[in-house]
């Protein structure tokens, strides 16, 4: 008797084939990924625009700056704890990229992973135990 998984292979190809299958509807066409039904009709000609100039949406760009931005305050909190404490403009850094990350995650789309705040006990926390 056959295990599930070879089961489940063996069906998996009967309905998929061998994958060079020509009778499928706009085989060997090009996808029309420009028309999303998902995107607002509103926000349809600025995303087109954006596209057209090769610009992107201030949101990715501000998520870009916001990882590079979290790496470096990371590094610098975990240096300074290890050395003692941690100053208080760092902290005030700290606060400052918290609220745009709050920010961030208030106007993203949906569907855009949310940006994680830095949690200043949860780093003493990991510079304790290392």
């Amino acid at each position: 008797m056959k295990d599930w998984e070879s089961l489940a292979d063996e069906l998996a190809k009967q309905i998929v084939g061998d994958g060079r299958s020509t009778d499928l509807k706009n085989s060997g066409k090009r996808l029309n990924l420009n028309d999303d039904p998902y995107t607002p009709d509103d926000l349809k000609l600025a995303n087109k625009l954006l596209k057209d100039n090769d610009l992107a949406p201030s949101w990715i760009a501000e998520s870009k700056d916001l990882v590079g931005v979290r790496e470096k305050l990371i590094t610098r909190v975990r240096a300074a704890l290890t050395g003692g404490a941690l100053p208080e403009t760092l902290n005030a850094e700290v606060s400052a990229f918290n609220k745009r990350v709050l920010s961030f995650n208030l106007k993203a789309p949906q569907g855009v992973d949310h940006k994680r705040m830095i949690d200043l006990r949860m780093e003493q926390e990991r510079v304790k135990r290392a």
